[in-house]
């Protein structure tokens, strides 16, 4: 049967490998299409069965996403430059049998230069790329089918043929050995008489015999040999007339019944979330199961690959657990599920819907994007300060406000002398954060740590030695991962103490 592997990294592109998928099945019917190497034998050298896995495909399509190249394992190497690597194996085990390998490029990915690719995979920078939009996916589908299609379809109408010659060969040959064996077992001497038939009169003999007279054939209709002479013949050997080579009878295909038919059907074979925040709320989508029996199925469901965790189910009709396991009622029912991601960037995963007698495949994919921050935790300051001279040389200094920012925002405070660029001699300093956390970490005294509260007054109190003035107090609210940041500053008017 021809067939179709496709190589994916499951860190890189497992929902558009699921997709690709379920879209070659559909256009290629008759073609098997292998996206897993799940179950190789205990004993067997992996990298053997790979290479004969491969091997027995027509094409290999290498699914390249954006981190296809880049991913690494857990010392922190790159996984391609690893010669167990099974994504590597199987490329590479279809670059050495000439078997025809086409870069599908996914997610914005660019075909990789050779020389970032190992010596073994270079190769591969030499095959026309083929790129898979998402924003054209079903148009990008349907032309790579049909570019597809004479390469398996041609292989299997060949096939065929090929096979339809063996047996015709393996007939007339077993037609000759049958010939020669009754000419070994005659009698030397006697010449035997063709029995007659109530049908038409026996042509000649396509093969050469050693002897001028024909064989004898037995057929239903013939008059019984006395023994010895007449051995039994086979009626699997027919005398075929000239006029009239024998043709192979195909044999008749079972006809399925009812319980090789599918069981259910499912109402997608992807879904595509769109752009969800990052830790956000759920972006909702489900699909449906229909129940073409007349009875209840149990079915098993699970989501995987690599970014699992970030499409959870949220609702089912028919588990309302959410367990993994339901009773399908004749009606049908429906699975839904939530895009978290954990990251920015395309996420997949694949869900897989288990009836006792088959496995369907779901795709899953999303977006994850950056957050926007809510208009209530935008970073924001209030502040004020007094300072205090102690003695000559010696300060107090107290700034205090309120402060609001994002989960990862900090605050940080800074005292600026009038003239020096360098800090004061510290004594003593001590603050309180509110209900933020208190941190000491340089200037830092507070974060927010994602604490539900965005505001906190917070207050900070130092006493120093220096012998210039303290002039400006400043403080500093922040943010990475929302590339957020507030700035504000007082004067100090520095009073003796009374």
């Amino acid at each position: 049967m021809p067939g179709i592997f496709v190589s994916y990294r499951r860190d890189d592109a497992a929902g558009w490998a699921g997709r690709l998928s379920a879209d070659l099945r559909e256009g290629l019917r008759g073609a098997a299409v292998f996206m897993d190497i799940d179950a190789i034998p205990p004993g067997v050298p992996y990298d053997d069965y790979i290479a004969q896995a491969v091997g027995s495909c027509d094409v290999l399509i290498a699914l390249i996403g954006p981190r296809w190249l880049t991913v690494t394992d857990k010392a922190g190497r790159r996984r391609l430059d690893d010669p167990s690597d099974l994504t590597r194996l199987e490329i590479l085990a279809a670059l050495q049998r000439n078997i025809r390998v086409i870069p599908a490029l996914v997610g914005g990915a660019e075909m990789p230069p050779a020389d970032e690719l190992p010596q073994a995979l270079r190769p591969l920078a030499r095959r026309q790329a083929y790129e898979l939009a998402d924003h054209r996916w079903n148009e990008d589908c349907a032309r790579l089918v049909r570019v597809l299609k004479p390469i398996v379809g041609g292989r299997s109408r060949s096939s065929r043929a090929l096979a339809g010659v063996g047996l015709l060969l393996a007939l007339l040959v077993s037609g000759y050995g049958a010939k020669q064996w009754l000419d070994h077992r005659q009698e030397p001497d006697v010449s035997p008489t063709p029995l007659p038939t109530s049908s038409a009169t026996p042509g000649p003999s396509p093969f050469a015999t050693p002897t001028p007279a024909p064989a004898p054939i037995s057929t239903p209709s013939s008059a019984p040999v006395p023994a010895p002479v007449a051995p039994v013949v086979p009626t699997a050997a027919p005398t075929v007339a000239p006029t009239s080579p024998p043709t192979p009878r195909p044999t008749a295909s079972p006809t399925p019944d009812g319980s090789n038919q599918p069981r259910i059907q499912l109402g997608a074979e992807q879904l595509d979330f769109g752009a969800g925040p990052i830790g956000g709320k759920p972006v909702p989508k489900r699909f449906s199961i229909k129940n073409l029996t007349d009875t209840p199925l149990v079915l098993k469901y699970e989501v995987r690959g690599a970014q699992a965790k970030e499409f959870r189910p949220i609702a089912s009709d028919c588990d309302s657990a959410l367990q993994g396991r339901m009773s399908l009622p004749v009606g049908g029912c429906y699975i839904g599920f939530g895009f978290v991601p954990a990251d920015v960037g395309r996420r997949g995963a694949e869900v897989l819907v288990v009836d006792e007698r088959e496995v369907y495949r779901v795709a899953l994919s999303g977006t994850g994007v950056a957050p926007e921050p809510q208009a209530d935790e935008r970073a924001a300051l209030k502040l004020g300060a007094k300072c205090t001279r102690t003695s000559a040389t010696t300060y107090e200094v107290e700034v205090f406000g309120a402060a609001r920012g994002p989960a990862d925002a900090m605050l940080a405070v800074e005292i600026q002398m009038r003239m020096s660029k360098a800090p004061p001699k510290l004594i003593s300093q001590d603050h309180t954060c509110g209900a933020w956390n208190s941190v000491s970490e340089g200037r830092s005294i507070c974060a927010r740590g994602n604490v539900p509260t965005a505001w906190a007054n917070w207050r900070y109190r130092s006493s120093f030695v220096t012998k210039d003035v303290p002039a400006t107090a400043i403080a500093f609210v922040w943010s990475d991962n929302q590339k957020q940041r507030e700035r504000a500053e007082v004067p100090l008017n520095c009073a003796g103490k009374p």
